[in-house]
C-alpha cells in the first residue's frame, strides 16, 4: 500500500482540512497508523519525502511537496480538541454531557496523536525534529508544543477533582506521543517540552490526584 501511494493519500486528506468530513480525516489517519505500525521504516521514509524533504546530491535539502497545509491542519485538530475540552468542562459544571460533536473530535485527535507517534517510533531523529520544526516550509508549526499544552487544559491547575478513567486514558495516550518525541534522546524536543510548555507541571498534577 505504501508503494501504491497510500501515505500520500493520508497526507492529502489531512491537508484538505475542513474541505473533507471529519470521519474521512479520522479514517485516513487510521490507515496511516496501520502503515506506520511498529515503526515501519519504509513508510516513515515515504512520509518524510512527502512532507519533510530529504538531502539530495551535494547535501542540498530538497522538498518536492509543500507540507504547510498538513502541519497547519494537524495543529487545527489539536485546537479543536482544546475547544471541545473547554466546552465539555463548562457543560459538566451544569450537569450536562459533552456536546454532540465531542466524540468525533476526540476520536480524530487520538488517531492523529497515534499517527504522529508512530512516524517517530524507533528514535528516528529527523522525524522527531520534523514534529517540532519544518525548515523548508514557509512557516513552522510546533506540534510537540501544541500537544503538550493541550495537557494543561485537560488537567487544569484550578480543579482539584480527579480525572475520570476515560480522561486518564486520553492523557496517557498524549503522554505516550510526547515520550516518543524525546527518546533517543532528542535534545531539542526535550528542551521544548521541559522549558517551553507546562507538561511537567501537568505530570505532577496527575500523580498528586487520586
Amino acid at each position: 500500500l505504501d508503494r501504491c501511494g497510500a501515505i500520500a493519500l493520508v497526507v492529502d486528506v489531512v491537508s484538505a482540512g475542513s474541505r473533507v468530513p471529519p470521519t474521512l480525516t479520522h479514517t485516513a489517519l487510521k490507515l496511516g497508523s496501520a502503515l506506520l505500525a511498529e515503526g515501519n521504516r519504509h513508510a516513515q521514509a515515504t512520509l518524510r519525502r512527502r512532507i519533510g524533504g530529504y538531502r539530495g546530491y551535494g547535501g542540498r535539502m530538497m522538498n518536492k511537496t509543500p507540507s504547510d497545509l498538513f502541519f497547519r491542519h494537524a495543529r487545527e485538530i489539536v485546537r479543536q480538541m482544546d475547544r471541545a475540552i473547554a466546552q465539555a468542562r463548562l457543560r459538566a459544571r451544569k450537569g450536562l454531557p459533552p456536546a454532540g460533536g465531542y466524540a468525533q473530535t476526540l476520536a480524530t485527535y487520538l488517531e492523529m496523536v497515534e499517527f504522529l507517534r508512530l512516524w517517530a517510533e524507533g528514535h528516528r531523529r529527523p522525524m522527531q525534529e520534523l514534529l517540532r520544526e519544518q525548515p523548508l516550509n514557509r512557516r513552522s508549526v510546533n506540534l510537540v508544543a501544541a500537544v503538550a499544552e493541550l495537557l494543561d487544559h485537560w488537567v487544569p491547575a484550578d480543579e482539584e477533582a480527579g480525572l475520570r478513567d476515560d480522561e486518564l486514558g486520553h492523557v496517557y495516550e498524549t503522554l505516550e506521543f510526547l515520550v516518543e518525541t524525546v527518546q533517543g534522546p532528542c535534545a531539542a524536543n526535550q528542551y521544548c517540552i521541559a522549558i517551553e510548555t507546562s507538561a511537567l507541571d501537568v505530570c505532577r498534577r496527575v500523580l498528586s490526584r487520586k
